[in-house]
């Protein structure tokens, strides 16, 4: 499914290289869409509200691990600079 005033804006290059994409792959959801029911593997819909909630917990936290990885590196370098010019 393709939003049609969203394809007529394509360059005829983005609509050759969608519309193989299309062709190509596009049976693949018919063919593997019974699967997940056969496997009982149950569709969890997860509310805004939720995960609004989770990426600001989660986000925080890779945040805050990543400035503390990316502290550390910055010393590490600031050292071997240090060590490079006595």
């Amino acid at each position: 499914m393709v939003n049609k005033d969203a394809y007529e804006t394509l360059s005829d290059d983005e609509r050759a290289a969608l519309d193989h994409y299309l062709t190509t792959y596009g049976g693949l959801h018919d063919k593997w869409g019974s699967v997940p029911a056969e496997k009982s593997v149950k569709k969890v819909i997860i509310s805004d509200e939720n995960l609004a909630q989770f990426r600001e917990t989660a986000g925080m936290a890779i945040q805050s691990e990543c400035i503390e990885l990316m502290a550390a590196q910055q010393t590490a370098k600031l050292s071997i600079m240090i060590f490079t010019i006595i």
